[in-house]
């Protein structure tokens, strides 16, 4: 897509690869699984919910532990060229 086109641009900070159960209590909540919506449930535990509903076959499940790719990324505040970037909340 072409930079004019687009409404959010996203500059890529970080790239490193984890084993899926290595996340905490905090990576959880940045990918929306805030405490609070179901409170009797730890944002970790509605993630590996979620994501052994969408990931069940063996090799991907939460219990086979795989290797997960995690990003951390700026979102620019304009698509300027070159754009002013910021770091994402």
């Amino acid at each position: 897509m072409p930079r004019w086109a687009s409404r959010i641009v996203l500059t890529v900070e970080d790239l490193r690869i984890e084993s899926l159960q290595s996340m905490n209590k905090n990576d959880a909540i940045s990918e929306g699984y805030a405490s609070g919506l179901r409170f009797w449930e730890s944002p970790i535990d509605q993630y590996r919910k979620h994501w052994d509903a969408i990931r069940g076959t063996e090799g991907e499940r939460w219990v086979d532990n795989p290797a997960v790719v995690v990003l951390s990324f700026s979102r620019c505040v304009d698509a300027s060229s070159p754009p002013v970037c910021r770091t994402a909340p």
